[in-house]
């Protein structure tokens, strides 16, 4: 659940920047003067397309702008809430103590990223050791193989009581299998690749 609560902050924060979240909305006149605002539906598989005004070309064509800008919108809210679910997935569900000598490993991230990636700076607080934590583990540390098999192992556990332990290590130990056959399949040709060919009876020369 606060995952969940934090994908909706994610969602206020994009419309209080002014990023279209909610879908376009028009306004019908009902009984007694009152007006009513509703979002407008576009799913022309199934024939429902509030945003043609039969006679009003203007109207449909400002419609179809503010349905894209939607789209648009969706976009990159799913991107922002895919950011943020893997943030607190890997800040609420992996822990780990500080690894000795990896001081100076902020600048160097920061030099990398060429400014676009900046960790907290150290003030002491819980919230902003756990920050400092996730910005070493995911720009740092963690290979690519290592967050897919993290994020696996994340996604059972978050199912709870649903599983059982020996669900849950079955579950575990086939992914685990799974990521080192991936990790296997990546090298091997990099292997093969740089093994000298041998010849009968020709001496095979190593490079140091």
């Amino acid at each position: 659940m606060l995952i969940e609560l934090a994908l909706e902050a994610v969602k206020d924060d994009l419309r209080k920047e002014g990023v279209p979240v909610d879908p376009p909305t028009y306004t019908i006149d009902l009984a007694g003067g009152v007006a009513e605002e509703i979002e407008h539906i576009y799913d022309p598989e199934n024939k429902l397309d509030t945003l043609t005004i039969p006679g009003d070309a203007a109207q449909t064509a400002v419609n179809f702008v503010r349905w894209r800008r939607y789209l648009a919108g969706l976009s990159r809210l799913a991107e922002a809430q895919e950011d943020c679910r893997l943030h607190e997935f890997f800040t609420q569900g992996v822990e780990f103590d500080w690894p000795e000598g990896i001081d100076g490993w902020e600048e160097q991230l920061r030099r990398e990223s060429r400014g676009r990636v900046t960790p907290p700076e150290d003030d002491g607080t819980p919230e902003t050791d756990a920050e400092r934590k996730w910005f070493w583990l995911w720009f740092s540390h963690l290979s690519s193989y290592d967050i897919q098999a993290i994020r696996a192992i994340l996604n059972v556990l978050a199912q709870g009581k649903l599983l059982s332990k020996e669900q849950f290590r079955e579950i575990t130990d086939a992914i685990r299998s799974g990521m080192v056959n991936l990790i296997w399949q990546a090298l091997e040709p990099i292997i093969k690749s740089n093994q000298p060919a041998v010849e009968t009876g020709a001496p095979v020369v190593l490079d140091a």
